[in-house]
């Protein structure tokens, strides 16, 4: 790896921990109910299931000291939201803070008040990992024990997309500089960090979709038993780590079911492949049939949507809005608040993708892809399919199409995306230079400003929906004090490392930036 491509790296984990600490306890997506299913594994041993296992007294006790979204107090009523804690008295939003450091860590072992966990049906891996330190950190303070997992979570997905991105690149041939200039634009989408610096599952599931696909290519390149082990591998544990890797099952068996029929690879190696994803997936989802009737145990699955009631909802669904919400979800979403970034801002950022993927598809008709591209392309296609069923179960449950498919689920696309995309752009001579460095720029500017046009702010205590620069900078200034004091409360880390962290981030973005579009035109 480069120098510039270990300080993209160091760029990306800058940000993870930034965000890991401003953001507030149980403001990542339905982050109380993933926490608990690792404390289900922690404390008690054995694996949480949907409609019985509670959450902890611990964390409903958590829940009603901190602040909470509007979107989440319309869920979880007699909560305080953001709106109210901010107009709390300084007195009163001290006590609740330091009565929520001081909860009993006994109270991780009982679950006499409040309801069931609904996140108990996902797969375990990504909550086993995290069970073993939630468990060595036992009697830490709550808030201080989330903060941790979440660093966990974070930095090592930032750490595993860089390696998937580069290793993607690698295989696609495509020019360092611009696989720099890809995994850059990675790291500075809000949602990337919104997705995976808190606890869940997502922060194994986004990279493991990239890994699979390179297991893929590693078999077509060399098929044998060493590259059919790896793809198993990273088949099964993606199946472990989330559902949406069903949809992958028929792509890695039947490219080796392929090479066996063309006699490229022996029966043993079929065999292999197929006990080894049977031996270490196959009980999960044998178990979530027992359960739940329902291979996938998805919560539609289980609360019994009909296939019938499903499929009529693809008539229904009014497709470009969905697809554009999802697409302006996939770059900006701010966390269980879910409010969103201009709109404007976000429509240009989708329009550069658009010519990168026009670009892409230009060079695709001159010159057939080449294998490594079309496994990418079909892996792409295959995790569209999870999207669009998503937005159909959407549909279905809550007539509801604002936010289109969970973003959270685009993020997996990144990686293998964003290297094809960039493909184009590096066939595309002068042209593809000059869109990859106003996507640099863009790119700079959005991270930049969801720090401190967006998130800062938000978790603040600044009032007004859309932000305006000089009504911002007025409050900066004038509301500094009580700035501090607010984040103090609200945040993981105390307000003068958050400044740090955050000069520290602008710093390095700039400085990146200014690196990668040097490198655009010296290389």
């Amino acid at each position: 790896m480069s120098r510039l491509g270990s300080g993209l790296v160091l760029y990306g984990l800058l940000n993870a921990v930034l965000y890991s600490g401003l953001l507030p306890l149980w403001e990542g997506f339905d982050e109380p109910f993933h926490y608990g299913y690792v404390q289900s594994l922690s404390s008690h041993a054995r694996l949480p299931t949907l409609d019985r296992t509670l959450l902890s007294d611990e964390i409903w006790a958590s829940l009603k000291l901190a602040p909470a979204s509007q979107v989440v107090g319309r869920n979880l009523p007699g909560l305080t939201t953001f709106s109210e804690y901010f107009q709390l008295e300084k007195s009163e939003r001290w006590r609740r803070r330091a009565e929520l450091e001081d909860l009993p860590p006994a109270l991780r072992f009982s679950s006499s008040v409040g309801g069931g966990n609904y996140e108990a049906q996902q797969a375990p891996l990504a909550y086993l990992l995290l069970a073993v330190p939630d468990r060595i950190w036992a009697d830490t303070p709550l808030p201080r024990r989330v903060l941790r997992l979440r660093l966990i979570s974070a930095m090592a997905a930032v750490i595993a997309v860089s390696l998937c991105t580069f290793r993607l690149g690698a295989a696609l041939k495509l020019p360092p500089q611009f696989q720099h200039a890809a995994l850059f634009l990675i790291l500075s989408t809000q949602m990337f960090y919104a997705a995976t610096a808190h606890i869940a599952n997502d922060w194994l599931a986004i990279p493991l979709v990239g890994f699979l696909l390179l297991a893929a290519i590693a078999f077509y390149e060399k098929p044998g038993p060493r590259t059919s082990l790896a793809l198993a591998l990273a088949l099964s544990a993606g199946l472990l780590a989330k559902a949406y890797f069903l949809v992958f099952v028929p792509f890695a068996t039947a490219l080796v079911l392929w090479f066996a029929l063309r006699r490229r690879v022996g029966l043993k190696c079929v065999a292999v492949f197929l006990l080894l994803v049977g031996v270490l997936s196959g009980p999960w989802y044998v178990r979530n049939w027992m359960l739940y009737g329902s291979l996938s145990g998805l919560q539609e699955a289980v609360v019994g949507i009909r296939g019938s009631t499903l499929l009529a909802s693809f008539a229904a669904v009014p497709w470009p809005a969905a697809l554009m919400a999802s697409c302006r979800s996939s770059l900006w979403l701010a966390n269980n608040t879910f409010s969103t970034f201009s709109r404007t801002t976000l429509d240009v950022m989708l329009a550069l993708l658009a010519v990168a993927g026009l670009l892409y598809l230009r060079s695709a008709v001159k010159n057939r892809p080449a294998p490594a591209e079309r496994f990418l392309i079909g892996g792409c296609l295959a995790h569209s399919a999870v999207l669009v069923y998503s937005i159909a179960v959407f549909f279905v449950l809550s007539k509801d199409l604002t936010q289109g498919a969970p973003p959270w689920y685009t993020q997996a696309l990144f990686p293998p995306l964003f290297c094809l995309l960039f493909c184009g752009l590096a066939r595309s001579g002068l042209a593809g230079r000059l869109i990859t460095t106003l996507m640099l720029g863009l790119w700079t500017y959005v991270i930049a400003a969801t720090w401190l046009v967006k998130l800062i702010p938000l978790y603040g205590g600044y009032a007004p929906a859309r932000a305006r620069f000089s009504a911002l900078l007025d409050w900066y200034v004038r509301d500094w004090a009580r700035l501090r004091d607010i984040l103090a409360t609200t945040s993981m880390t105390d307000p003068n490392t958050l400044f740090a962290l955050t000069a520290a981030a602008l710093v390095a973005a700039l400085l990146v930036c200014f690196l990668l579009v040097r490198e655009q035109f010296v290389s």
